[in-house]
């Protein structure tokens, strides 16, 4: 009915009171579990930029040491004994 007697008024409005307290209890756990999700994508992001740096470096230095066509030709190794010699 439209119109609701004063003890049904005073239920419904405990309920509601209820699923308020609930939805703000939702929300705060909610914001405790995004804080967390946050503070390990950070981490994530700070171990991968060092990973890739050091991939990189890697990379690099794997670069440096290759030797030249020139130099892994037989000749110039053979050149290199000879001067070692």
């Amino acid at each position: 009915s439209a119109e609701q007697t004063p003890e049904a008024q005073s239920l419904r409005i405990a309920e509601l009171c209820e699923m308020k307290d609930s939805i703000v209890n939702q929300a705060a756990q909610l914001k405790a579990s995004m804080e967390s999700i946050l503070e390990q994508w950070k981490a994530y992001d700070e171990i991968y930029a060092e990973v890739n740096l050091m991939t990189t470096r890697y990379v690099y230095c794997i670069d440096q040491c290759k030797p030249s066509e020139e130099e892994a030709s037989l000749e110039a190794l053979k050149k290199q004994v000879k001067t070692l010699q």
